[in-house]
């Protein structure tokens, strides 16, 4: 019993570390998949670039800015016009401002810190 109690003091410790803000823009950028073309594009707007990929997928880029500090958020569609995969680049300043959740994205800093602490605890049960 006392060791579950280290454990858990342990885990809310780690939980109480601040999330990285690369951890805030990677799921952000994650809320996306599964998402349709017409709420991307609601969102976002016009994305910098398009590029379709044979006849099946499509990739398109939304950039903050032309510079080297600039945040690139990519996104691919399949054939049904969903996201099937991100990817994002740049400063994590520049890009916690300026990457946007999806509407499915509700996940709140609560949620955020309870999943810290169950990552915490399975992290310290596969030491012992």
């Amino acid at each position: 019993m006392r060791f579950l109690a280290i454990v858990f003091g342990l885990a809310l410790t780690g939980a109480c570390t601040t999330i990285p803000n690369q951890a805030d823009v990677e799921g952000k950028v994650d809320s996306w998949l599964g998402m349709d073309a017409s709420t991307v594009k609601q969102t976002w707007g016009e994305p910098t670039q398009e590029v379709n990929v044979g006849t099946d997928s499509k990739v398109v880029q939304y950039s903050s800015a032309d510079s080297e500090e600039s945040c690139r958020v990519v996104l691919t569609f399949n054939a049904q016009g969903e996201v099937v995969a991100t990817r994002w680049t740049g400063a994590d300043q520049e890009c916690q401002s300026f990457v946007k959740a999806s509407p499915a994205y509700d996940m709140t800093l609560g949620e955020e810190t309870n999943m810290a602490i169950l990552e915490a605890v399975e992290n310290l049960q596969n030491r012992f």
